[in-house]
């Protein structure tokens, strides 16, 4: 791969007006070499439009396509709404008895329509599908209305009569939505993950479905039209892999499918978004198989004022998921109907200056996937949520809980997205039981960091020889952690962290570890204000007879870790559990996030309002020297030091705030 893969998509309010497109196409020419593709947006609403104002916006597209390609550029629709996604213009949408999404509760969303629904298929799918390939597009787009949740007032999931027949049909009971409903929070965990894991998967079923449905039609009237599809927050309501789904977006042609991640991070108010959605995305991205190399981030400005985000941070943003594994961008930054695309002007020329970049980013990760501490995300992930409370559809399914989106992977510790591309592993809440036996076991043989309740789950499941500690008395208020005297915690030994039990936001309860054998070794206790001991081992580590590196932490394991005590200790154990394997980590005190990959080949960004200065980056590399490239296509060589354990370090120049690096040894 040699360069990035860039789309720019367009709002009907600018493809429907002569005058707003040839502004348009005014920027475009300027910016040539910034664009690969242009994506025209089917719709301003996300609900589907009728079919007879499809036919007059198609007829004007087809015309659009054509002005696009003789500017050098690949033309596309981005299809907004295919089953609709809110209730918008609800007057003026479809009205023809079709099925609407329905929640496991009998609310139904009135813009959003099941796409199992045979009259919904056959008198509306079909035939759009049909009309918008007749027009001759290079590609066509399904957008992330194609999903399980979001859809305003219903809940998660479709519980129509005819997704209910499905599942019945497909597992072999005669559910209703009550039975249903009682089936997922009731019974053994067992039961409840089991019948979670079929309504997932039933709609994994639906899903691949509708994209071989599309791909099809639209197949069958032009060959030549590349499929893309779009997602926004890692699959939550379905469990299909990655691989079905572009298989059926495929449908057997050897034409290359297109993918774009994306929600959120819409402006720039709450800059640590940008690192969050890059761990979302960049996560998906390591999913896809290897055969999907049109990777697009989705940048969104949504609703598109042009101050809410900078030139650089929009700049930026796309550099981000680069580094956290995607191959493109698709830019979403013109505004709908309240300005004019003079107002862009700027942005575009911007968007288009930080290509180069973009280039170098992709040619130099390619697809290697990042490497370093992987967080438990997988497949079945959704279905652990509201174990064993209850409350499995009404409750959170945040991808917020999950370790990379924690203020420690700021900070200088490199993530990875699949256990294969892992030295060690970090499990917490319920997310152990998205494991198989065996996967745990394989997990227990590396190294893992958990909480105190991933350390009971996995010794009710057997596992208890392999994991050293069970935890005994608890406390809940005014417990802080002590750092005993342990190689660890050198030159921080009687230092305090204080995560304020008594504060009722974030409130954790402390779980006293008890060790049960005696190699297991004690790195913190409980005190209380007055330094009295309250727990005598808050925090362990234990090695098994698998070779496994077990690390427990039974007060905020993840939280509140940006001390420099703290987050030094974090290191030096999260170095240990992987057995000195971690592709590369920030060895100084700074906050910088970063994606490394086994090649040595680091993207790092300054995640601080401060300049980054004395910044120190550990590579595990045999060279003594690296390029260092800025966003801006300036480079140096910097040279480094050899370290213990096969690693080099590298000082790093000053890093600007919010700004972007990418350092490949030579």
């Amino acid at each position: 791969m040699n360069k990035a893969h860039v789309s720019l998509r367009v709002t009907p309010s600018i493809w429907l007006e002569d005058d707003e497109f040839d502004q348009l196409c005014i920027s475009l020419k300027k910016n040539r070499g910034g664009f690969d593709d242009i994506a025209f947006f089917s719709s301003l609403v996300h609900t589907p439009l009728t079919l007879e104002v499809l036919e007059t916006c198609n007829k004007l597209l087809a015309k659009r396509y054509e002005q696009v390609r003789e500017l050098g550029f690949k033309p596309g629709i981005n299809l907004l709404s295919t089953m609709g996604h809110h209730e918008e213009d609800i007057p003026h949408t479809l009205h023809d008895g079709f099925t609407n999404f329905t929640d496991i509760n009998g609310t139904i969303a009135r813009g959003v329509f099941c796409p199992n629904d045979p009259k919904f298929k056959n008198n509306f799918l079909i035939p759009m599908f049909t009309m918008l390939a007749k027009a001759k597009p290079d590609f066509i787009w399904l957008d992330d209305d194609i999903r399980w949740s979001g859809h305003h007032p219903a809940g998660r999931g479709c519980f129509c009569e005819h997704c209910l027949a499905q599942f019945n049909q497909k597992f072999g009971g005669n559910f209703t939505r009550e039975q249903l409903k009682k089936a997922v929070d009731t019974g053994t965990i067992e039961e409840r993950l089991k019948v979670r894991k079929q309504i997932l998967a039933n709609n994994g079923c639906s899903l691949c479905n509708l994209f071989r449905l599309a791909a099809t039609t639209i197949h069958d009237i032009d060959p030549n039209i590349e499929m893309g599809a779009m997602d926004a927050g890692m699959r939550l309501g379905d469990s299909a892999d990655y691989a079905d789904q572009v298989e059926a977006l495929s449908a057997g042609s050897d034409l290359p499918v297109r993918w774009r991640p994306g929600g959120g991070a819409y402006t720039e108010d709450h800059m640590k978004a940008f690192s969050d959605k890059a761990m979302s995305i960049g996560c998906e991205a390591v999913w896809l198989p290897d055969s999907v190399t049109n990777i697009q981030s989705e940048v969104e400005s949504f609703n598109y004022q042009r101050l809410r985000k900078s030139e650089h941070t929009t700049c930026l943003e796309a550099c981000m998921y680069l580094g956290a594994g995607l191959t493109g961008t698709a830019w979403n930054i013109l505004a709908s109907e309240a300005d004019k695309v003079q107002v862009y002007h700027s942005l575009l020329a911007a968007v288009a200056e930080v290509r180069p970049f973009m280039d170098l980013l992709v040619s130099t990760n390619k697809r290697i996937r990042p490497a370093g501490i992987y967080g438990g995300w997988n497949h079945a992930w959704s279905a652990t949520t509201g174990l064993p409370d209850g409350n499995w559809v009404g409750g959170s399914w945040t991808l917020g809980r999950m370790p990379h989106f924690q203020d420690v992977f700021t900070a200088g510790l490199p993530p990875a997205f699949r256990l294969k591309d892992a030295s060690m592993t970090i499990l917490v809440d319920n997310g152990a039981w998205a494991f198989s036996d065996d996967e745990i076991k394989a997990i227990l043989s590396q190294g893992l960091y958990c909480d105190a309740r991933t350390l009971q789950i996995l010794n009710e499941r057997g596992f208890a020889k392999y994991t050293g500690f069970v935890t005994s008395k608890v406390v809940d208020e005014d417990g802080r952690e002590f750092f005993l005297d342990h190689p660890f915690n050198q030159g921080f030994t009687g230092a305090i962290r204080d995560c304020r039990q008594s504060f009722p936001w974030g409130h954790e309860t402390a779980f006293e570890l008890v060790p049960q054998d005696e190699k297991c070794q004690k790195l913190t206790s409980l005190v209380n204000f007055q330094k009295e001991t309250l727990l005598d081992c808050i925090m362990g580590t234990f090695e098994n007879e698998l070779g496994g590196r077990i690390a427990i932490s039974g007060y905020y394991p993840l939280r509140d870790s940006l001390y420099f005590s703290k987050l030094t200790q974090l290191k030096r154990l999260f170095n240990y559990l992987s057995d000195y394997k971690l592709p590369a980590y920030v060895e100084s005190y700074h906050r910088l996030t970063i994606w490394a990959r086994d090649n040595g080949v680091v993207t790092l960004v300054n995640a601080s309002m401060d300049d980054c200065e004395n910044g120190r980056l550990t590579i595990k590399t045999t060279s003594t020297s690296a390029t260092f490239a800025t966003m801006d296509m300036q480079t140096k060589t910097i040279k480094g030091t050899p370290a213990p354990n096969g690693y080099v370090n590298f000082d790093l120049p000053t890093i600007k705030p919010w700004h972007i690096a990418l350092i490949n040894p030579n």
